[in-house]
């Protein structure tokens, strides 16, 4: 098969050939989103067939899956009612009547290609999560992973293993890197290659110039045939001019004949091969019957000679045989060292250019995660302003016009006292009216200058902390919405740094309001709690439930404003939905260690 490339969509891997089984130990369900869900991306863009197959529901759904791979394909919708892409549990792949069958699972990637190809798909890309992996199943999985790793070999396939780390001892994981060609890790958002792509490269390379060694024909020009049986003639000839001469103009009676003929039939064999050879054989016989055998020049034999003859043949015989042989294999030998010198030349010419393209795409990342990094510090800096700023504006407000407009109705009210003796009844009621109306017109005013004031910044947050702010939040939001929330808040306080307090809070106001502008629900459960050293804060409404399109649109600036504060002070955001079940934001925060 020749070798054909694929983008794995995975930046540390890069691209990788028709054939490749790999593995990836994850860390965390993050960690597997964000290697598994770019690799069917650049799958679907690619004209490739996806097949992913889910663990457990423990770990993740099915749903949530297509919830996350939909934030990164546009139309994944019509991905799936195409059938470009199948998203299976792990009980439908690998079980049948609650039995693993992992002889059936062989033949349905088999049965999945197949059909994969005969829909004009390029390929194949698949992924299998172990997470349900239980340690009793083990030996015959990875018996399995040994089978799938040696027929893939020759397939337009590419099929990535997914481990948690969690789950695999020292032994399973140097059992599951013998299983794969290579294996990356991801822990934390960080990678880690147990082998280098490039390495991985270069052996597909040298497998592809293996198999054209083996295909390789005689590049070399052929002797023509007139050469080759023109030289055994002249050969011959040559042995008997120099037998009669030694002979003849010598008188050496015990000339070496038969070793002079035995040197043609050689040479012939060496050059021309066996066909010449044998002719060579034939002349040598005719020469020798004929000049050196009794009678003397004639073609009739001495039954005293026939021996002398048959020793003669036979000896030529394993004599050409040999000289043959060695030619063929001189010519083999000399054909392999051509491929060899040009294998090792087109190789030192590829890692050249894998070295060059991995310094470019090292050189991209790291101005992009540079870039990121100043990005990201840009805007902790505009909301940490934006906030002192709200804070001041708040401070200035409740306090300057708050003050003002108190001693605005105390001199209304003073002007109505002063006023009640001196004026007619008449007048004064249409006085005590317009004053009663501009004392009403105050006390709006009062309520409206601390609503401004506590929507930009709540006191509540500074004097007494976030559970209490979260609480009275939710509160404000029932009275002004009439949507009834439920609190399961079981933390008097948290221990968080003002900046990580401001953020889990306004996160929590985004998410209400949400809410109350799509979500069409009639209640909300608010829960706080502290898990292991994380603060874990969910929201969960009865509404419609998100969807991956607006997860993902362009109109969600709240979401991607949500998701950016939570990174900005190194927590964690999933948001969830399903049709008619609500949606579900958990935010979770590991608390800072005191020094």
């Amino acid at each position: 098969m020749a070798t054909a490339f694929r983008k794995t969509g995975i930046s540390v891997v890069g691209d990788a050939p028709w054939g490749t089984h790999f593995c990836h130990f994850y860390e965390t369900k993050q960690d597997l989103l964000d290697t598994v869900v770019p690799y069917f991306k650049a799958g679907l863009e690619n004209k490739e067939f996806c097949l992913w197959v889910i663990s457990d529901s423990d770990l993740i759904t099915v749903e949530e899956a297509i919830e996350a791979l939909a934030q990164a394909v546009p139309g994944l919708d019509r991905q799936l009612s195409d059938q470009n892409i199948e998203i299976l549990n792990r009980q439908d792949w690998y079980f049948e009547r609650n039995v693993l069958n992992l002889e059936r699972v062989k033949n349905a990637w088999d049965e999945k290609l197949k059909r994969a190809l005969a829909r004009g798909y390029d390929g194949m890309r698949a992924s299998g999560d172990t997470f349900w992996l239980a340690e009793k199943d083990w030996e015959d999985f990875f018996a399995y992973e040994k089978q799938i790793n040696d027929w893939i070999t020759d397939q337009h396939m590419t099929v990535l293993c997914t481990y948690p780390l969690a789950k695999s001892g020292a032994t399973e994981i140097l059992d599951v890197v013998q299983a794969h060609q290579f294996v990356i890790a991801r822990r934390r958002g960080e990678w880690e290659v147990v082998e280098t792509p490039e390495l991985i490269q270069a052996k597909a390379e040298i497998k592809r110039l293996n198999d054209a060694l083996q295909r390789v024909k005689e590049v070399s020009p052929e002797r023509t045939l007139f050469l080759r049986y023109g030289v055994a003639v002249l050969s011959v000839t040559a042995a008997l001019i120099i037998a009669l001469w030694m002979r003849l103009e010598l008188g050496q009676q015990s000339t070496p004949v038969v070793v002079l003929f035995l040197c043609g039939v050689m040479f012939s064999a060496w050059f021309g091969g066996f066909g010449p050879g044998l002719l060579a054989i034939a002349l040598s016989l005719l020469a020798i019957d004929y000049w050196f055998a009794i009678p003397i020049y004639s073609l009739a034999v001495d039954i005293r000679e026939i021996p002398r003859l048959i020793v003669f043949t036979l000896s030529a015989l394993f004599v050409g045989s040999l000289s043959a042989a060695q030619r063929s294999k001189a010519s083999s030998l000399r054909r392999a060292r051509d491929v060899l010198d040009e294998t090792v030349q087109e190789l030192k010419r590829t890692n050249q250019a894998l070295r060059t393209e991995n310094a470019d795409r090292k050189q991209a990342e790291e101005k992009l995660k540079a870039t990121s990094e100043r990005l990201r510090a840009l805007t902790a800096s505009v909301q940490s302003a934006r906030e002192e700023e709200a804070t001041r504006i708040a401070r200035e407000i409740h306090d300057e016009l708050g003050s003002a407009l108190t001693s605005l109705k105390l001199d209304l009210a003073s002007i109505r006292r002063e006023t009640v003796d001196s004026a007619s009844d008449t007048d004064l009621s249409r006085l005590r009216e317009k004053l009663e109306t501009m004392m009403q017109l105050v006390d709006q005013t009062v309520d409206t200058v601390r609503r401004i004031s506590s929507e930009l910044r709540p006191s509540i947050l500074d004097d007494i902390g976030l559970v209490a702010a979260i609480r009275w939040q939710g509160e404000q939001f029932e009275a002004k919405s009439g949507i009834a929330c439920r609190y399961d808040i079981r933390l008097e306080d948290v221990d968080l740094n003002r900046q990580q307090s401001t953020d889990m809070f306004r996160v929590f106001q985004e998410a209400m309001t949400n809410i109350l502008r799509h979500a069409q629900a009639t209640r909300v459960d608010i829960s706080l709690k502290k898990e292991d050293n994380e603060i874990v804060l969910t929201i969960r409404d009865d509404g419609r439930g998100i969807t991956a399109d607006e997860k993902s649109g362009r109109q969600s600036l709240g979401l991607l404003g949500m998701r950016e504060r939570v990174s900005l002070i190194g927590g964690a955001i999933d948001i969830t939905g399903a049709a008619g079940k609500g949606t579900v934001i958990t935010v979770r925060l590991t608390i800072p260690r005191k020094p």
